[in-house]
């Protein structure tokens, strides 16, 4: 993405390496914080949303497959 929109690909592989490094920071932070503060409420953000019905999962599933034919079809769309 970032070397289709013009950056050098040493630039777009640090860039990239940098922004995902970011999770070991925030681990980092979560874990000294948990030893000060309770940060519980931050265990659903990490694992994800569990879904009490298998029609909310279906549900989930359908909509983030709207949004991947979506991508598909605005690319399609733009090569053509």
């Amino acid at each position: 993405m970032l070397i289709h929109g013009g950056w050098g690909r040493g630039s777009a592989l640090l860039l990239n390496l940098l922004s995902g490094g970011t999770f070991l920071v925030g681990a980092l932070v979560a874990y000294f914080a948990a030893k000060a503060i309770d940060v519980g409420f931050l265990v659903p953000l990490a694992a994800g949303n569990k879904h009490r019905s298998a029609r909310s999962s279906v549900i989930h599933f359908l909509a983030f497959a709207a949004g991947i034919a979506i991508l598909w079809v605005i690319r399609w769309l733009l090569e053509a």
